[in-house]
């Protein structure tokens, strides 16, 4: 698990990292504080999930992540009620938008990129392998 001092970093893969990390375990030495907006709604037949998440870590750093996606609704079910379909549901990587955005950061720190966008979790975690291979 990273602690304060490994995100004596610039690099937003690194802070992405952290919070995956701080996600899995709910616990974490380098986030402070993590607040959830769910933005979620039903758009005719389409149940569009969009949750806002910022991430305040111990260094002064906020970064905002966004997680939309979108899901059929069964027309016999009630509009409370999603279910994906089972095309949807048996994708390896489902379409979904993911961004990162740093909102702020303390005059010492230039993080890069400030923003980045991915179209669903495995081309986020391509990203991740390959920035980790590039920074060893």
């Amino acid at each position: 698990m990273m602690n304060a001092n490994d995100l004596a970093t610039n690099d937003l893969a690194d802070y992405v990292r952290a919070i995956q990390a701080f996600e899995k375990c709910n616990d974490s030495e380098c986030i402070a504080e993590r607040r959830v907006i769910d933005n979620s709604y039903l758009d005719d037949d389409i149940w569009i999930e969009s949750v806002e998440t910022q991430f305040r870590f111990k260094n002064g750093v906020v970064i905002e992540r966004l997680v939309e996606s979108d899901h059929p609704v069964k027309a016999k079910q009630a509009e409370s009620q999603t279910l994906v379909d089972d095309a949807a549901s048996n994708m390896v990587c489902a379409e979904c938008w993911i961004s990162y955005e740093v909102l702020t950061q303390p005059k010492e720190r230039h993080i890069t990129p400030r923003t980045k966008q991915f179209i669903n979790s495995c081309q986020q975690a391509f990203w991740l392998k390959i920035t980790a291979a590039q920074s060893s």
